[in-house]
């Protein structure tokens, strides 16, 4: 954990349910930095492999199958006022990722109904 800045290394096996290939979004939030996306260790090109708002990540045509993704991101967790993600208070680093609170520390499919059956 960095007093300027934290880089937060994200690594997730994933799984496609339908067994081909649909877009997929990952949530995010404004105060997150993209320094690196990556497919089974291909670095991903924005605009072409993915398209990036504020609070989204749609990556646009990920393998039909199992991969892996990397994100790689810069966040600030001394300026998040938020209380979610990773922030500091009295000079602790905290964590709060329970509702959705994980987006604020890396894309990630942080929705309720993504558990879900």
């Amino acid at each position: 954990l960095g007093e300027e800045k934290t880089t937060v290394h994200s690594v997730c096996r994933m799984s496609s349910k339908s067994g081909s290939s649909v877009p997929m979004m990952l949530n995010g939030d404004a105060s997150l930095e993209l320094k690196g996306l990556y497919v089974d260790g291909k670095p991903l090109v924005e605009g072409v492999d993915y398209d990036l708002s504020e609070k989204e990540l749609l990556i646009k045509s990920p393998p039909s199958g199992d991969f892996v993704l990397g994100c790689i991101t810069d966040i600030e967790p001394q300026n998040n006022t938020s209380l979610n993600g990773l922030y500091k208070s009295d000079g602790n680093f905290c964590s709060q990722c329970e509702a959705e609170g994980f987006r604020c520390i890396t894309y990630y499919p942080d929705r309720p109904d993504v558990m879900t059956k």
